[in-house]
């Protein structure tokens, strides 16, 4: 049985972009992020030691993203599954990241989604 905890709407202004009008300068970026774990543990014991303390790592990914300073939103998703996969608990993560300002000008955003398993 794999049960998700899920993270949507996380929104974090980071420097990113490959166009000098782009660096320099932060913009935000909307993570949703999907994490694959059992919760059959926590769901009997109440205990957040036996389930993924999804505060403890929004507080880690917000901090990495923040002082990153990546040229591709592909690069940086790679950066947050890898932090997400850190966590013991975590057999997968999916996550779609957008960057709403990168096509503003014709009034759409860009997004990505990266779904990557942990390695046994």
């Amino acid at each position: 049985m794999t049960d998700k905890i899920c993270i949507k709407n996380l929104t974090i202004d980071c420097e990113i972009g490959v166009y000098d009008e782009e660096r320099g300068r932060t913009q935000p970026l909307c993570f949703d992020i999907e994490l694959s774990t059992d919760l059959s543990a926590s769901s009997k014991t109440d205990s957040l030691s036996d389930t993924v303390d999804y505060f403890e790592l929004t507080t880690k990914i917000v901090t990495a993203v923040k002082k990153s300073h990546f040229q591709l939103i592909e690069s940086l998703a790679e950066h947050v599954v890898d932090i997400c996969l850190h966590e013991s608990k975590i057999s997968s993560v999916n996550i779609t990241l957008k960057k709403p300002m990168a096509l503003n000008c014709f009034g759409a955003e860009v997004s990505i989604n990266v779904t990557r398993n942990k390695k046994v």
